[in-house]
């Protein structure tokens, strides 16, 4: 974006970017005198010939051939934002790469970017020098082994990407590289070969959010929080017994938790089911394990997930009753289902949460 600055009281056009010291000498076309950074109520910052600074528009330079220390400290502590926050305070206005990007407690060796306002952010090596101002900002993002940018790990760590790079992005448990900022949902769909009449796409955010991406959707992968896509089947196959995708998330969970136990099941090409064999019942109750099944509707993880069934049966220990209890036939036998509900949050709420709460439940029971 092209701005103005102000050279020994003259505007002088420039564009909005981290920009070389070299190329404002040249702007004014001074020779023998150096270039100074006027700073209200501080002393003004001499600029060298190698260093870089970020415009913002209004600057003001003036030229002059006074000796002061190449970087003098400063009366008042420049605070720029750095990673979204203002919470470093640098005691001199020039600083190295390196050295600022050490002032990041959790990714010391990560990339350092200059945030570009309506421009694509700029790396900064280790070795350049940076003329800092109260209004630039700048962020560190998770290291990584080439100039892709991997969104999970910016997502997962509370860092956003930045713009105008490559990206690369998880999608069902395979990483895939993207060469622009912006991708379609259909485009993300065919990096992993699947049609959008088949598939639909959702968008994990950090925090466990989901949103719904449609085939046409332009989506912005320098937006933060994004960690990883997800795709689900619309519908059956025809004619295929045992089919329905889970997110990768609820797997990944299963996985952990109950790796040997977990099961889908259907009943011809319209009903499906989670059950989970043994599923530990807690104290208070008569036996100590027992099935759970819950009911995935189409659609999920759009669809709500609602209420949950044992089989064998749970009764208390101390014979007392257990309210909202009904017998219910699915999957060639029954069940014992328990009417619990709550209000469901789309793109939060998962198989995930569902299991918890069934846990919550049954804790909440015995007291």
């Amino acid at each position: 974006m092209q701005t103005t600055i102000q050279i020994d009281g003259q505007a002088k056009s420039i564009h909005s970017e981290f920009v070389s010291v070299d190329d404002l000498y040249k702007i004014a076309d001074c020779n023998e005198e150096r270039l100074f950074l006027s700073r209200d109520d501080d002393i003004d910052i001499p600029l060298l010939m190698g260093e870089f600074i970020l415009i913002h528009g209004g600057e003001r330079l003036v030229v002059g051939k006074t000796c002061i220390e190449d970087n003098p400290p400063l009366r008042n502590m420049v605070r720029p934002e750095f990673n979204g926050s203002r919470n470093i305070a640098l005691p001199q206005a020039k600083i190295t790469g390196k050295a600022l990007k050490e002032q990041d407690d959790k990714f010391p060796q990560g990339r350092l970017f200059a945030d570009i306002e309506d421009g694509v952010d700029v790396e900064i090596t280790d070795d350049m020098t940076i003329v800092i101002q109260d209004a630039d900002s700048y962020f560190v993002i998770p290291p990584a082994s080439d100039d892709a940018i991997d969104l999970e790990e910016c997502g997962k760590n509370e860092r956003r990407p930045p713009k105008g790079h490559k990206y690369r992005i998880r999608i069902d448990g395979e990483k895939h590289n993207v060469d622009s900022a912006e991708i379609t949902g259909i485009g993300i769909l065919a990096l992993v070969e699947k049609r959008d009449d088949e598939w639909s796409l959702n968008q994990k955010l950090h925090g466990g959010k989901r949103e719904r991406i449609g085939a046409n959707d332009l989506v912005d992968l320098s937006r933060p929080g994004i960690e990883r896509f997800e795709t689900v089947r619309r519908q059956a196959q025809q004619g295929m017994i045992n089919l329905y995708e889970l997110p990768l998330e609820d797997i990944q969970y299963l996985n952990e938790h109950y790796p040997s136990q977990w099961r889908k099941v259907t009943e011809g090409n319209s009903k499906y089911g989670l059950c989970i064999d043994d599923f530990p019942i807690p104290a208070g109750y008569t036996v100590e394990n027992s099935t759970l099944m819950v009911l995935i509707p189409s659609g999920y993880p759009g669809s709500i997930l609602d209420m949950f069934y044992f089989f064998p049966l749970l009764t208390k220990s101390n014979g007392s009753s257990i309210n909202a209890l009904c017998p219910e036939f699915h999957f060639g036998q029954t069940w014992q289902r328990w009417s619990r509900h709550y209000k469901w949050q789309p793109g939060f709420d998962s198989v995930v949460t569902h299991i918890e709460f069934v846990k919550n439940q049954l804790n909440a029971e015995v007291g």
